[in-house]
């Protein structure tokens, strides 16, 4: 599985090329806020994006379109029903994969939409047991619009929804459940 990941992360690279004169991008974010259901997340995001330059010049304020692939480490909290009665908190790890479009404006901001899928495992602790662990499958779509200064450093905000089918075992209870709802995170990063 983690072949699978760097074969991404090198496959996003080559998208975005050598040069980023055409407007194409390799970015680095670190991102954090509020997250499905009522809880907190952060995410490590690789993203790349090939934009072709169609002769405008990159003071333009026409935007240029091109194709925007990622990765994304994941960590959450979301709560989960019906696990032995009782409510359970749960802390979602893992990764996603991203891809969709990036319309860059001008010298320095870019508005990227964005589909996910993404796989991880879950763990918890409860008020009538010890603890649990299980999984998550998930799929997401978010709109991010980012700032980039002319140093390098990356600025934005992130707004999204999330489902994730999360399969919690708890001694010998397996629940299932959906943590969904809507995402919205701030961003800091570096634009290589």
């Amino acid at each position: 599985m983690p072949y699978r990941f760097a074969c991404l992360i090198l496959a996003a690279a080559s998208l975005a090329g050598a040069s980023h004169k055409d407007g194409s991008y390799i970015d680095l974010r670190l991102q954090g806020g509020l997250v499905a259901d009522d809880g907190l997340g952060a995410g490590l995001t690789f993203m790349a994006a090939a934009i072709p330059s169609d002769g405008r010049t990159r003071n333009s304020t026409y935007a240029d379109v091109g194709l925007a692939l990622g990765v994304r480490a994941v960590y959450a909290q979301g709560t989960i029903s019906d696990v032995g009665g009782a409510d359970q908190d749960v802390d979602l790890t893992g990764g996603s994969v991203l891809g969709g479009f990036s319309f860059r404006f001008g010298r320095n901001v870019n508005l990227e939409f964005l589909a996910a899928v993404g796989k991880g495992w879950t763990s918890s602790d409860g008020p009538t047991f010890d603890s649990g662990e299980g999984e998550w499958t998930g799929i997401g779509g978010e709109v991010g619009c980012h700032y980039t200064r002319d140093d390098g450093w990356q600025f934005g905000v992130v707004a999204g929804w999330t489902r994730r089918k999360v399969t919690s075992i708890v001694a010998t209870i397996e629940s299932e459940d959906d943590v969904e709802g809507f995402d919205l995170a701030l961003s800091a990063g570096w634009r290589f």
